[in-house]
Parts: C-alpha cells; structure tokens; sequence
C-alpha cells in the first residue's frame, strides 16, 4: 500500500502542536509499517529530500517530520522497495524547487512515452516510470509560461499544467482511476487525481492551553497564534475523521501558502 502526504506552514515552530490538531488520520498515514519512503520539504527557501529506497520495520515518520524546521513538505510511504532498490527511483523526485509525490500504479505507461521539454532530456536520475511523469509535468510548466526557477508561479497555470500531464496519463494507463500526484514548490501544494480520493484539511489560527509551571510560579494560560496558515493533503488512506475534505477525481487543486484552496473538477 502507498500513501501520500503534502504538508505547508507559515510557522514550522508550531509544528508538533499543528500535528496534534490535525489528528490521527495524519498519524495513521506517517506511522504504518513500509517498505520504502521519501521526504522532500522546503526548509529556509532550501529543497531538500532524504530517501530510503529499502526499509526494514516500523518507520515513525511523524517523529521524523517532528525534527525538520520545514515549513512545507511532501511525503510517500510503500509496502513494497523502490525499484531496483535505488535511492534515485525513490519518491520524491526534485528539480530545483519542485518535487512531487505520487500514488498509484503506473502500468501501461510505456517507458518513454510521455513527450519530454529539449531541455529535460538529460535530467533523469533513475528509471522510474513516476519521474517520468515528473519531467513530462516541467515540461507542461514551460508549455504555460511558468519558469522553472519563479519563486511564486502563477498557480492557476500551475494547475493548468498538472490537469495537461493527467490527461497524457488518462489515456495510457490500464487503470487510471488509480492515480494521484502531489507537488510541492516552496510552500505551494498542489496535485491531481483521475479518482483516487484525495482529502484535505486547513487550520487558520490555533489556540494552545499552556499548563501551570509550579516550578517558574507561572500559571496555566491560553496562547493564541492567529497568523497560523496551515494545509495538509492525505492520498491512499481510508476517509478521515470530521475537518477533512474530500476531492474526487478526476480534479486538480492547489493549497496557497496563505490558506487558500481551490478545486477545478475535470
């Protein structure tokens, strides 16, 4: 079984009390035994991934995601290796600042059938079908005008872009309905699914209740953080408990950094 997970914030410091409040369907998903996982997050304006294509026992990724000051990030999760147990077939796949995440099976995409952007001929590092899915996906971004290195590209081309890449994919695969992506630029989150559900949920604010310290004679009191933006996104989990929101495919959406979610139905 694969999951997926997309993740951004505007205050990595409230991290661990954000994965409180968002609950167990986000521990659920981070906390099952796998075979193979990957993280990419964007950590001070950095792109960064840390892969393990062959896994033995129960991995805590929510305890991992704890220690990264990441203020966004996606993640995948498998019950089965990499292929070839190779670092560089491992999700996610990054170029530059993006990275991407996917869920589902990929059979019937011929290797090579998807067009490639001249200037990603060379840019593969593995043989998965996914970072093929991956390049074609940069190149739909170029199609639309939205360069690979604009800190902040229009999202609506952006989704343009993904709804163009699933359309290639709808044709080709045997089962379709199955797939899912995720991608992540800076602290942007976005992604497309032909059916697999997808669910997301957002916090706008965040009230903690800071116990009494007997110690510093400080009393119990209530903090409150009304900047906080924070999304979240979960592939290939059953339906989570009440504040989640579905998407059913096929669709393309995107999480804004500042809260905003949109859903174009296909």
């Amino acid at each position: 079984m694969r999951r997926i997970l997309g993740f951004s914030t505007n205050d990595h410091t409230l991290n661990p009390h954000v994965f409180a409040r968002l609950g167990p369907p986000l521990q659920a998903a981070l906390a099952s035994p796998v075979a193979s996982w990957g993280l990419g997050y964007d950590q001070e304006s950095q792109a960064l991934v840390r892969k393990r294509p062959e896994e033995i026992g129960v991995v805590d990724l929510a305890s991992t995601l704890l220690t990264l000051r990441a203020e966004a990030l996606v993640a995948f999760s498998s019950g089965a290796p990499s292929p070839q147990r190779r670092e560089e077939n491992t999700e996610p796949f990054r170029y530059r600042a993006w990275m991407m995440v996917s869920l589902g099976s990929l059979d019937g995409l011929a290797p090579g059938a998807l067009p490639r952007h001249p200037a990603l001929q060379g840019a593969a590092s593995g043989s998965a079908l996914a970072e093929e899915v991956f390049l074609h996906l940069l190149g739909e971004l170029r199609e639309r005008s939205v360069s690979w290195t604009d800190p902040q590209p229009p999202l609506d081309r952006v989704r343009a872009a993904v709804a163009a890449t699933l359309d290639a994919l709808a044709s080709r695969l045997e089962r379709p309905e199955g797939f899912a992506l995720l991608l992540l630029h800076e602290r942007a989150l976005l992604g497309g699914t032909l059916g697999e559900p997808l669910y997301t949920a957002s916090l706008r604010g965040l009230e903690i209740l800071r116990e009494a310290d007997p110690i510093d004679r400080a009393p119990q009191r209530r903090l409150t953080f009304g900047h906080l933006r924070a999304s979240a996104v979960l592939g290939g989990v059953h339906p989570p408990q009440e504040g989640w929101e579905r998407i059913d495919g096929p669709a393309v959406f995107s999480l804004a950094p500042s809260g905003e979610r949109v859903v174009e139905a296909r």
